[in-house]
């Protein structure tokens, strides 16, 4: 079992299942490294702590709407909503690339950002969250993550050898205690685009990474090039 835990895991899956359900986040273990796992990205931690404020605010203008001004309590009331309203102006938001967030999910994965240079992909777990107390232990999606792993590494491999430009992804292990469970870690896109010079365009989520012409220049449109690219 897990430190700090309310019921016994059947494996990593049903962990994070269970604590992104009641926490929004889980701690896991990378190369020996714990990392605090948060299943949202930064612009919605910004957004959640941001109308928790607002809705604090509410309560206390009310309160205050309440209260004859020339009431002791409403300039103590007048005092906490001014605080409140200096508190939503200086909430900072973090970068999105910040350790351990969420910054991309499609279909049935969700990537996390582990450093400045790389993110995981880990099971996009949000349509269990519902029913992370049952009894479930989650065998079969498990079994399922598993063969998604290999695939994607075979693919991967694949077109690697057939001298297409591909994502470098690694298969990983990350664990905590006895439970431990496959991940994809490869460059984050940002990264690449800003260390490396390479762009990186996602028709489908319309992201896109660099900013120059798919081919870097018009100049670069020769027949060789996409000789190199397009025949095998």
């Amino acid at each position: 079992m897990f430190a700090a835990t309310r019921i016994k895991y059947a494996n990593f899956f049903h962990y994070l299942i269970d604590l992104f359900s009641i926490q929004s986040f889980a701690i896991i273990q990378l190369n020996g490294t714990f990392i605090q796992l948060h299943n949202f990205t930064t612009q919605e931690k910004y957004r959640r702590e941001k109308n928790l404020l607002r809705i604090q605010l509410g309560d206390l203008m009310d309160e205050m709407n309440e209260i004859d001004e020339k009431d002791k309590n409403h300039i103590r009331l007048q005092q906490k909503i001014e605080k409140i309203r200096k508190k939503i102006q200086s909430l900072p938001l973090l970068d999105t690339n910040s350790q351990g967030f969420a910054i991309a999910h499609g279909g049935c994965k969700k990537v996390y950002a582990i450093s400045a240079s790389h993110v995981i992909a880990l099971p996009n777990l949000d349509t269990y969250l519902d029913y992370a107390r049952s009894t479930q232990d989650y065998t079969a999606e498990l079994k399922n993550w598993h063969r998604i792993v290999d695939e994607e590494i075979f693919m991967a491999t694949k077109l690697q050898k057939l001298k297409l430009e591909t994502q470098q992804q690694s298969k990983i292990v990350i664990n905590y205690k006895h439970h431990h469970l496959p991940a994809l870690m490869m460059p984050n896109f940002h990264w690449l685009a800003k260390e490396q010079g390479y762009q990186v365009r996602d028709y489908k989520n319309e992201y896109c990474f660099g900013s120059s012409m798919l081919f870097g220049s018009c100049k670069n449109i020769t027949k060789e090039n996409l000789k190199k690219i397009f025949v095998i």
